[in-house]
C-alpha cells in the first residue's frame, strides 16, 4: 500500500484506468475485501480487491470525449491535486505482444491512463484550449473553487455565453502570462 501512496505522488507514474459500470451506492464504503473470479467485483478470470485508499473532495476541470481533469483534495493527503484521466493509443500492447508479456493495459488501440499532473495548470487556461478553442459549457468554469476565487471579477467568463464567454477567457490567459493566479491550493487544512 505504501508504494501504491508514492506512486500517486509521482506524476511520471501513469495507471491504467478502466472504465467500470455503475456499481450500487453502498460499493463506495466496501473495504478491504476479496473477490473471487466471477462473483461480482471481480473479473471473469481474475480475483477482485477493493480497498480505500483514501477520501475527499473532489471538482471537476475540463471533461472531454478523451481527456478528463479533476482536482482531488484527500483528508490523508495521499490523493491531492490535479488528476488527470486521457485516452492514448495503446503503444503497451504492441511492446508486450514484442516481448512476450501479459498484455495489461488491454487489446484495444486506445488505453485510458491517469495520472496526477504536473504542471498543474487547468487546461480550460492553457493556451492550447485557446489554441484549440475549447470551452467548457455555459455557466462552467472548469476550475476548483480556489482558483476561481483568485479570478477577477472582470475575467470570470463562465458568467458569460459562448463566443463572449470564450473570448473572456482569452484574456483571462493573456492576463495569466504574468503567473497572477496560483495553481496550486495552499490552503490550510479546514480552510475552505
Amino acid at each position: 500500500m505504501g508504494q501504491l501512496k508514492s506512486d500517486f505522488k509521482d506524476p511520471t507514474v501513469k495507471f491504467v484506468t478502466i472504465e467500470k459500470q455503475p456499481q450500487p451506492f453502498p460499493w463506495i464504503n466496501v473495504n478491504n475485501e476479496t473477490f473471487k473470479p466471477g462473483s461480482i467485483g471481480a473479473t471473469s478470470e481474475k480475483t477482485g480487491f477493493m480497498w480505500i485508499l483514501d477520501s475527499g473532495e473532489i471538482e471537476f476541470g475540463a471533461l472531454k470525449k478523451h481527456y478528463q481533469e479533476y482536482w482531488l483534495k484527500s483528508k490523508n493527503k495521499t490523493m491531492n491535486g490535479r488528476f488527470v484521466i486521457r485516452s492514448l493509443p495503446n503503444i503497451w500492447k504492441s511492446k508486450s505482444i514484442d516481448e512476450g508479456d501479459e498484455i495489461k493495459t488491454g487489446t484495444g488501440a486506445q488505453v485510458n491512463m491517469s495520472w496526477f499532473a504536473n504542471p498543474v495548470e487547468p487546461y480550460v487556461l492553457s493556451e492550447r484550449a485557446m489554441k484549440n478553442k475549447w470551452m467548457p459549457p455555459n455557466e462552467v468554469p472548469a476550475l476548483p473553487k480556489f482558483i476561481r476565487d483568485q479570478i477577477p471579477v472582470q475575467y470570470k467568463y463562465w458568467n458569460l455565453k459562448d463566443r463572449d464567454a470564450r473570448k473572456l477567457r482569452d484574456e483571462l490567459i493573456i492576463y495569466n502570462k504574468e503567473k497572477k493566479i496560483e495553481f496550486i491550493n495552499t490552503e490550510k487544512d479546514g480552510d475552505k
